[in-house]
């Protein structure tokens, strides 16, 4: 029986100079004995993997699959693991601005830095911040120390 889990369903085929390349055809998640479909790029999951309740023929649909020479079965951990890795396609995120700009300036800092706040850091003139640069950043604006202002 598999593990619960998001599982992919790869086309194993071999060019003419032996490379192997793998076509997506499914994904597809098993969860306390269930089946429910993600993705079904051929059209054919409900009559080999109907969703619900995984039966006896089910289970050995999905035995099959995982030895088939022509097929993978890969489980979302295998790929959580770094394996697999030629099925990650780099993503283009575009140009990502920050989500807000303020100028820091001050005793510490003469010349006004920008401080930029990202959805998961902040950063001072281009340095990534860690936790405890930051509380000491905001300690000294509570203090009156250091000024922020929003970038204009």
């Amino acid at each position: 029986m598999l593990k619960d889990g998001t599982y992919h369903v790869l086309a194993r085929s071999w060019g003419p100079d032996g490379q192997e390349h793998n076509r997506m055809l499914s994904r597809f998640i098993i969860q306390n004995g269930n089946i429910q479909h993600i993705d079904d790029h051929t059209g054919h999951m409900d009559q080999t993997f109907p969703e619900g309740p995984m039966s006896y023929r089910t289970i050995e649909a999905l035995d099959r699959l995982q030895t088939s020479g022509y097929y993978k079965l890969i489980h979302e951990d295998e790929l959580y693991e770094g394996n697999h890795s030629y099925l990650l396609k780099p993503m283009d995120f575009g140009d990502i601005q920050p989500e807000e700009k303020y100028l820091l300036s001050g005793t510490d800092y003469p010349q006004p830095q920008l401080v930029e706040i990202w959805p998961d850091a902040v950063s001072l003139a281009g340095k990534t911040l860690s936790d405890q640069e930051l509380r000491s950043i905001m300690d000294k604006v509570k203090e009156g120390v250091l000024t922020l202002t929003p970038e204009s």
